[in-house]
């Protein structure tokens, strides 16, 4: 092996270490992230793919034509593993945080709507959590500060739910609790 070839299998190793801790640090990666490591895993594979022997042409859609190294980096990149991209439970999650919407701080002026909205969301995404512990570290990363103002405001404010005829503190469960106290949440 000369030089070269010694230098693009240690960048390649090095781009897979760097996968791998990304992968095993955010188990449940977002989108860019995902990109991210596909754009990586397709680098790395093509570094150590310098050192084979024989010749690889790659032809995909009568537009990208390539061959060796880089044949290998569009294979990888086009058949990335769709699993790094985070399960379903995560991608509900993320969609229920995108449509949480702003709750007044008087109880007399909030939308009951968008109250039971907010109850719902906090619930459920203690109940996932609870089921699947390791989404607790993404979660925390991209919404525990959301999570915490709002369960805040729906535990301090005891907004009246009519439906019920209880208030929103007393509609939160136990594992909504618990999910409070271990990211902290303080009020």
């Amino acid at each position: 092996m000369d030089t070269t070839q010694i230098v693009a299998v240690s960048i390649g190793c090095f781009f897979i270490l760097l996968l791998l801790g990304l992968v095993f640090w955010r188990r449940n990666l977002t989108s860019a992230e995902y990109t991210f490591a596909r754009i990586i895993l397709a680098l790395a594979v093509a570094c150590v793919a310098v050192i084979l022997t024989g010749y690889l042409e790659v032809r995909y859609k009568d537009f990208i034509q390539a061959g060796g190294a880089l044949g290998v980096f569009i294979v990888v990149y086009l058949l990335a593993p769709a699993a790094l991209q985070g399960t379903s439970e995560w991608h509900n999650m993320r969609e229920m945080w995108r449509g949480v919407r702003s709750i007044y701080d008087d109880p007399e002026q909030a939308n009951e709507d968008d109250v039971i909205h907010a109850l719902n969301v906090v619930n459920e995404t203690a109940r996932l959590i609870e089921n699947d512990p390791s989404l607790l570290r993404p979660f925390v990363n991209d919404y525990g500060e959301d999570y915490c103002a709002l369960y805040n405001k729906l535990r301090l404010n005891r907004y009246p739910i009519s439906q019920t005829g209880r208030t929103s503190e007393a509609s939160l469960l136990l594992p909504t609790s618990k999910l409070a106290k271990h990211i902290p949440c303080t009020a």
